[in-house]
């Protein structure tokens, strides 16, 4: 079964190391705290989909998770 990321927070972005967004190179720039939780335009998933098991992609479904 494939489950997909159903956020798109800067937590599940590559570019997200620590509080950090390492998208602007060379020089990363804290996120603010009022991007961190809803993500910006340059996101790009750590985990956009996976290939696991019936319940944990219910589980998933039901929270409306985030692969990370």
């Amino acid at each position: 079964m494939i489950v997909r990321s159903k956020k798109t927070s800067c937590y599940g972005c590559k570019y997200n190391k620590e509080g950090y967004c390492y998208w602007f190179q060379p020089h990363s720039k804290i996120i603010p705290r009022e991007v961190i939780n809803k993500g910006c335009k340059f996101r790009v998933a750590i985990y956009d989909e996976i290939n696991t098991t019936e319940i944990v992609g219910y589980i998933v479904d039901k929270f409306k998770g985030e692969l990370m």
